[in-house]
């Protein structure tokens, strides 16, 4: 599924994974005329629950904030959140993905940070993709459906 619009858009295809009770997901991140992608993010069957009863809140509310992690502590962060909320503590993620209310009306705003490591001949160097970029308050009606689908993945 791709959120966003043509120039500013994140992507996240959920697939089965060989590990039980997870699904793995690929990201694809495009701000403008940067680009990157990650191909194996893992989350918890019990972290995409936690995330999606989280999702139906927001949308209730339209303000708030939910958020999951994957297995690996340095593979994904999703969050939604109002625009005054604290520094992240949990370092630097594979994946900092976050949807947030940017007013107390519903609109939206997403901000995601792609992280991955390249590794050389003798050394491994982060390479880092941010960006922010609005979308409506539909976007979470959206994620719902997506991430019951990466649901069944694991499920099934």
């Amino acid at each position: 599924m791709r959120i966003g619009n043509a120039m500013e858009y994140i992507e996240i295809e959920p697939e089965r994974s060989s590990y039980a009770s997870e699904v793995k997901l690929d990201v694809t991140l495009n701000i403008k005329d940067f680009r990157g992608s990650y191909g194996g993010v893992y989350v918890s069957q019990q972290e995409l629950n936690r995330f999606i009863d989280s999702l139906y809140a927001l949308e209730d509310r339209r303000q708030g904030a939910a958020r999951f992690c994957s297995r690996g502590p340095d593979e994904l962060l999703f969050e939604y959140r109002q625009p005054d909320y604290a520094a992240h503590a949990e370092g630097d993620p594979q994946l900092l993905f976050e949807i947030r209310s940017t007013d107390t009306i519903g609109h939206m705003a997403i901000e995601a940070q792609l992280h991955r490591y390249y590794f050389g001949e003798s050394s491994s160097n982060p390479v880092y993709l941010k960006g922010c970029f609005d979308v409506g308050p539909e976007v979470i009606s959206e994620l719902i459906l997506l991430f019951h689908e990466a649901e069944k993945l694991i499920n099934s």
